[in-house]
């Protein structure tokens, strides 16, 4: 797809969209399409792909906490149509969007300060803003057998290798979290409290512990450190009800398409991207069938689009650039076979391969990041120096390059170099 159609798309939309494609790096089906234009003032899907807003004055807002987001994720949890949980997904989708920003906004804030005012604490800063998420302790809980998978998939069971209605939640199919287990617990998992957050050893100890009581005699660093950390946990946190109200949503959705008898329930997910006409269906549409296939092969067509990376204004300010091996580098050096994250079957070929793997992946959504640990080094498409992939790469030590868009080039098997010092990533010949 030429600029053309996302220059058509953004026509008379004023303000600043960047391509969410740390969370959304590939086209979305038309039900979540519809599910996430229902805050069209900061959401909006062209070709496929979402934008976000980014100059919206209500966005990272001090306002809110975690219960902004428990609140309306109960509500729909409790409603029983399509149509009744509509209302209390926008309301969580705003407030989650809020503090998502405003764990990315504090956490730039602790490091652009920490530059200038304490620079021999950044390891300690870095530590704190890459501590390992609540699902992923439990999930090495489950693997040492002190914790039930029942129990976890309670808890985290809707989150799913992608943030599509469309997509399995690993409460519908666990495989991959079950082939994952026995390496999860052979994994080292000590840690401790570490500014008022839970830190493994492993990034204590590349910290180098806590800034002395000469260097930090008035706590300020102590203070910034804790301050952002709690922003950080916040925005991770409330991923876990995120992904409850999506897969609530997408019980919704396929109870719609048993109600009006659709002959393959699934095809609910490509009828409609527009949330409150298909909220309304009462009968299975003529042709559904047909119109479910024709949209699943959109689809796939616009998975070869690269979409602009920013739009300003209704034109394209900033392009995607295509086929590069560099981005940023967490540090270290690694070789190994590439596994893609983005193909069925990744898990179970991560787990099973005798040899060291690098992870590709066009980005690591909250349902991936227990992989992490388990490669010898990481590669993503998308994502920046303090974004998902780079944090939780840095808690597992492992070497990692994020933004290096080429890296979907790599085919799976290849021998590779993660030149994470460097940024870049070498094909072995």
């Amino acid at each position: 797809m030429s600029a053309g159609p996302f220059e058509d798309g953004f026509a008379g939309i004023p303000g600043e969209w960047i391509w969410d494609a740390e969370d959304f790096p590939v086209p979305l089906s038309p039900a979540q399409t519809g599910l996430l234009r229902l805050l069209p003032l900061r959401h909006r899907v062209v070709g496929g792909y979402l934008f976000r807003r980014v100059d919206d004055a209500e966005v990272a807002s001090d306002r809110g906490g975690i219960m902004d987001v428990v609140r309306p994720c109960k509500r729909v949890e409790a409603a029983r149509s399509l149509g009744d949980a509509l209302g209390p997904f926008l309301d969580l989708q705003a407030e989650h969007r809020k503090l998502a920003a405003r764990g990315a906004r504090d956490g730039q804030a602790l490091i652009d300060w920490i530059d200038t005012n304490a620079p021999d604490a950044r390891a300690q800063a870095i530590a704190v803003l890459s501590a390992q998420p609540s699902h992923d302790r439990r999930l090495s809980e489950v693997a040492r057998g002190t914790l039930e998978l029942g129990e976890y998939l309670e808890l985290y069971g809707g989150f799913s290798f992608a943030w599509d209605a469309a997509a399995p939640t690993y409460a519908e199919d666990a495989s991959s979290l079950r082939a994952a287990l026995p390496a999860l617990a052979r994994r080292p998992e000590r840690g401790s409290m570490f500014y008022g957050h839970w830190v493994p050893e492993s990034a204590l100890a590349r910290a180098g512990g806590f800034p002395s009581p000469e260097r930090d005699p008035d706590q300020a660093i102590a203070a910034r450190i804790s301050e952002a950390g709690l922003s950080s946990f916040v925005a991770e946190h409330i991923d876990q009800w995120r992904a409850r109200a999506q897969a609530k949503m997408r019980r919704l959705l396929l109870d719609l398409g048993e109600r009006i008898g659709l002959a393959a329930p699934e095809d609910v997910f490509f009828l409609d991207d527009d949330a409150g006409r298909l909220a309304a269906l009462d009968r299975a549409p003529a042709g559904g069938a047909r119109r479910a296939a024709e949209a699943r092969e959109l689809q796939r067509q616009q998975r070869s689009v690269v979409p602009p990376r920013r739009m300003i204004g209704g034109r394209i300010a900033e392009a995607t650039i295509l086929g590069a091996m560099r981005g940023l580098g967490t540090g270290g050096r690694a070789r190994g076979t590439v596994v893609r994250l983005d193909r069925t079957g990744a898990i179970e070929r991560l787990c099973a391969a005798a040899t060291p793997v690098v992870l590709v992946a066009p980005t690591l959504v909250a349902g991936q990041t227990f992989a992490v640990g388990l490669a010898a080094g990481l590669v993503v498409a998308h994502g920046g120096w303090l974004g998902r992939a780079a944090r939780l790469a840095r808690e597992a030590g492992i070497p990692a390059v994020v933004g290096a868009s080429g890296s979907l080039d790599l085919d799976e098997g290849s021998d590779v170099v993660v030149d994470a010092d460097a940024g870049k990533v070498e094909r072995v010949a």
